[in-house]
């Protein structure tokens, strides 16, 4: 998740994906009495979901939406994005790669900054729109698969499996398991993230986030003043109730802890790497996973280059 938000970035370089066998996608669960729209007659087990706030693709983002298009094909591809958000360069690619899928509108202002976008994913709102699914696939377009072996992962019956997030140790320079998986490039149980997104501890931090995004927004100082103050109370609430406030994967990976089925640490470094991927690749046996996230920021592209095709700028 940390990486969804980003700036435009010019790295000077060229991207290509590398060519790749695409497979049918297999994730389609019969049911007599769902109809799903774009074309789909029967319940998809799983929806990829893939979040979009900007109107021009970076050059890494295109890499990965078409990657998504080859390898997750026959898959219901859907964009979570806001209504006034102009989609012709998504149609394109879309229509090039002949990829069937439709847009769930949610209100704009999640899609302003990480605030609202931790506001957007802790909301039984955001998993509601999507319980015709058994899972949703979210997958930001820095993110990156290698296989479509998707139906793998899903046969598992994990409530969520995301890319282990690595902390340093203090004082060291060495890392450890955060215990935290990466929502950037993850598959989730809908329903359990739709029932558990009434637990006290998710809804304070959905408060928070929401707070913080509209006082991020907001020019008029008096109401800037009063969102500062609710929001003191609501974090002296949290500190006397001892929860964290978090990000949305952080707090969601505390409760799958408690109350969910997560995998094992190399099971889920296996499906996805993100921060550390030098460090994760050694780990998992010199062995490329599922995909991965953040391949594109500033402590991944070094490393992914070598496996996503990359040419240097003509002058």
């Amino acid at each position: 998740m940390r990486a969804f938000w980003k700036g435009t970035k010019k790295h000077g370089f060229k991207i290509q994906a590398p060519r790749l066998e695409a497979l049918p996608c297999p994730f389609l669960m019969p049911s007599a009495m769902n109809t799903i729209d774009q074309g789909y007659a029967v319940k998809p087990r799983v929806s990829v979901v893939v979040p979009v706030y900007r109107q021009n693709l970076l050059a890494s983002e295109r890499v990965s939406l078409e990657q998504c298009c080859k390898l997750l094909t026959g898959c219901r591809i859907i964009i979570a994005t806001f209504k006034t958000l102009e989609l012709s360069e998504y149609d394109t690619i879309f229509e090039k790669h002949k990829t069937q899928y439709k847009v769930e509108y949610f209100p704009s202002h999640y899609f302003t900054c990480i605030e609202g976008y931790n506001a957007l994913l802790l909301s039984d709102k955001f998993y509601k729109r999507f319980l015709d699914s058994e899972y949703i696939f979210i997958y930001q377009l820095d993110s990156y698969v290698f296989s479509s072996d998707l139906a793998y992962w899903l046969e598992q019956g994990y409530d969520c499996i995301g890319a282990p997030w690595f902390k340093e140790i203090k004082h060291t320079q060495e890392l450890e398991w955060s215990g935290y998986f990466n929502s950037g490039f993850c598959i989730r149980r809908t329903d359990f993230f739709y029932r558990y997104s009434s637990e006290k501890e998710v809804k304070i931090n959905k408060r928070i986030w929401e707070l913080d995004q509209r006082r991020k927004n907001q020019k008029g100082f008096l109401i800037k003043a009063s969102i500062i103050v609710l929001r003191k109370i609501i974090f002296r609430v949290s500190k006397f109730l001892k929860i964290k406030i978090l990000n949305e994967d952080e707090i969601w990976s505390i409760v799958l802890t408690q109350k969910g089925k997560t995998p094992s640490f190399n099971e889920a470094l296996n499906f996805s790497f993100d921060n550390y991927p030098e460090h994760a690749f050694e780990l998992n046996s010199g062995k490329l996973p599922f995909g991965c996230h953040a391949w594109d920021s500033y402590y991944g592209y070094k490393f992914w280059e070598k496996y996503i095709k990359v040419k240097e700028s003509e002058a």
